[in-house]
């Protein structure tokens, strides 16, 4: 794990509804836009380490791929896990099997609907975990947050081939 530091600051941009009408429903939009904000955090992190994003939040029949993004000859599919209390020493291992299994099976068919497109073709394709903690002093609920990842006090594990592809399922 490392606290982010780097040399060019890229921004994160995120937008969230703050409609709440109970507590109940408020510690839901709260997990939810704090999931919505790694997401963007995670993105500009891998955007300054070289990676090339193809899809955020992609959507098919088997469920939702939090990234795709890819090297010069790797796919990789990310998975991130946000949190905002240290209740584990690493985010990541807050990815149960079943969430694997998940991720694995839309990728498959992300990959069906890539192959089908004129896109960079790719040699490897490696499962990700990023886990975040995020103090909530630095998670703010509101409108159109623009904000650089240097100025966060954000810790960002970072679990390259964190799990197998789905065909070892």
């Amino acid at each position: 794990m490392f606290k982010s530091q780097s040399k060019s600051t890229p921004s994160i941009q995120s937008t969230y509804l703050s409609s709440q009408s109970n507590s109940d429903q408020s510690g839901i939009q709260t997990r939810h836009h704090l999931g919505i904000y790694g997401e963007s955090i995670a993105q500009a992190y891998l955007e300054k380490n070289g990676y090339i994003v193809e899809v955020k939040n992609w959507r098919g029949e088997r469920g939702e791929i939090d990234l795709v993004v890819r090297t010069a000859t790797t796919l990789v599919i990310v998975e991130v896990r946000t949190t905002s209390t240290s209740w584990l020493d690493r985010p990541a291992e807050a990815t149960p099997l079943s969430k694997q299994k998940q991720v694995a099976r839309c990728a498959d068919e992300y990959l069906h609907q890539r192959n089908q497109k004129d896109t960079p073709s790719v040699d490897y394709i490696r499962f990700d975990i990023i886990g975040l903690l995020l103090p909530k002093s630095s998670f703010k609920q509101t409108s159109n947050v623009q904000v650089h990842i240097d100025e966060l006090d954000v810790v960002i594990d970072h679990v390259e081939n964190a799990y197998t592809s789905p065909w070892a399922f």
